[in-house]
């Protein structure tokens, strides 16, 4: 059998050669091009506030109440770094939007097998982030904790977390006492531990139910000699289900022989896909109330709504706290919430 190739012929043969070679480079190109090493996103929280207290002079106004922008850079698939800078208001006089670093840590991915973190550096608090997590609802409000001050959403420590099966996961943080690196004060040379376990015990799905039980120690020091300690002992139950997120929380904090008892719930029920109830109480005794919270309780409650979900979201909320001194009028506002991420 002879075949006849003509030069008509093996024009459009090379041309069909030369760009299936070009069409499987540029495949190749792209399968072989890395992803960024760098990753930065960020998140802003805006507040229209309009305060409905008797006698307080109505005092509204617009206002950012938060602002983030976090970077992060791989430099494998073990290790990392995080830097998170927050923008808030000082509280001093006079009083404008300042810049800190809210988070600075470096981490490990799998130093004790899958789902084990370890990280060195100004990192989330255990409990506070666990919350977060599974409630999403930050941006309306703080968990009860973090409301009343008594676990900050981060401190300096390092700390590893781990993953027994899929029902366990548990973690210890080592810190110098909670003023960190001030060096000014009684706590400076005293160390301090939190731990944490969160048992998921059906599935392991932490985004179905999951309690979380957390511990911190905090001793303080002057040299060598202990002058004073505090144990704050928290326990959640939360559930994040595709109608309703929900947390209870009760606290207990005993220092110098007293006792401060908190309790607490947030629900945030979903009727659709881009619109929710968010609602939460706080509550607790006389010790509990001196700290941030600054009441007998808390009530927040409102509808949200999201225009892009997980991106662009908005919400109206009414929140009043009951005056603590005798005489004095309840606290009570309307604040119109945003928050956008990016």
């Amino acid at each position: 059998m002879t075949t006849n190739i003509t030069k008509k012929s093996i024009l459009p043969l090379a041309l069909s050669a030369f760009a299936m070679a070009l069409c499987s480079a540029g495949a190749t190109a792209q399968e072989a091009k890395p992803a960024s090493a760098l990753e930065v996103s960020g998140r802003v929280w805006a507040q229209l506030r309009a305060d409905m207290t008797k006698d307080s002079g109505h005092k509204s106004g617009f206002d950012i109440s938060r602002a983030f922008l976090q970077a992060q850079y791989k430099f494998n698939a073990e290790w990392s770094t995080v830097l998170l800078l927050d923008a808030a208001r000082t509280g001093a006089t006079p009083d404008y939007l300042a810049s800190h670093v809210r988070n600075a840590y470096v981490q490990h991915q799998g130093l004790l097998g899958d789902g084990s973190l370890f990280r060195f550096g100004l990192q989330p608090t255990f409990y506070v982030a666990t919350l977060d997590g599974a409630v999403k609802t930050r941006w309306l409000g703080k968990n009860l904790v973090d409301e009343g001050g008594v676990v900050p959403s981060q401190d300096g420590a390092a700390s590893l977390t781990a993953q027994a099966g899929s029902v366990l996961r548990y973690g210890v943080a080592v810190r110098n006492g909670r003023e960190g690196l001030s060096k000014a004060g009684s706590s400076d040379n005293a160390l301090g531990y939190d731990a944490f376990a969160t048992i998921t015990p059906f599935d392991g799905a932490l985004e179905k139910l999951g309690l979380t039980v957390y511990d911190s120690l905090q001793s303080q020091a002057t040299g060598s000699t202990a002058t004073a300690s505090s144990n704050t002992l928290a326990v959640a139950l939360h559930s994040q289900h595709a109608f309703v997120d929900a947390s209870l929380e009760t606290v207990v904090v005993k220092q110098s022989g007293a006792q401060a008892v908190g309790y607490g719930v947030t629900a945030n029920v979903k009727p659709s896909e881009n619109s929710s109830i968010y609602a939460r109480f706080f509550s607790g005794n006389t010790n509990f109330q001196t700290g941030k919270l600054k009441s007998k309780s808390v009530l927040t409650v409102g509808p949200t709504y999201a225009f892009v979900a997980g991106k662009l979201s908005t919400a109206l909320l009414f929140e009043t706290r009951p005056a603590v001194t005798a005489g004095a009028s309840a606290q009570n506002a309307l604040l119109w919430n945003w928050a956008a991420n990016f």
